[in-house]
């Protein structure tokens, strides 16, 4: 039988369920969303400071909530290359 369709490129088409968005998947929650840089730049000048200080202080400064940021200092801390 001959294959019709799009040809599978990697791992990760052969997985997709339906009603899934089809496209490359993003390696974590926040990659590509422009808070990100501020969350890594604030632990970077943090000092040792515990990470709900960090988070509640950026909420201050940038909007949204304190468990926000500190989703976005994990995934800061965890995804540094991205």
């Amino acid at each position: 039988m001959i294959p019709r369709g799009r040809p599978v490129t990697n791992e990760a088409d052969i997985a997709r369920r339906a009603g899934e968005p089809q496209g490359p998947r993003k390696q974590h929650a926040y990659e590509g969303d422009p808070r990100l840089i501020t969350a890594r730049e604030a632990l970077t000048t943090a000092d040792g400071a515990p990470k709900g200080r960090i988070a509640a202080t950026l909420a201050e400064q940038h909007g949204g909530t304190p468990r926000t940021w500190e989703r976005l200092l994990t995934a800061a801390a965890a995804h540094t290359d991205t």
